[in-house]
């Protein structure tokens, strides 16, 4: 297989990972986003400032970036 050929494979390779994420994003786009005000309505989260609340939904966003991938490359 030549360098040009290996190229376009991993070339389709990433589009098509690239594809799936987009699809799942998609899929999430539709759910309400966390606020600071929403979150405090939540066992454990009751006390927290604006600030704090902020990096706590910084955070699980994180998170589920990361299950997200996870999912995404376990599926095939």
């Amino acid at each position: 297989m030549t360098d040009d050929a290996i190229g376009v494979r991993l070339w389709k390779t990433r589009m098509l990972k690239d594809n799936e994420v987009r699809k799942k994003k998609e899929k999430v786009s539709g759910v309400q986003r966390m606020t600071a005000e929403r979150l405090r309505t939540f066992k454990g989260f009751e006390t927290y400032t604006d600030q704090k609340a902020k990096e706590a939904i910084q955070q699980l966003e994180n998170f589920a970036k990361i299950i997200i991938r996870y999912i995404t490359k376990r599926e095939k």
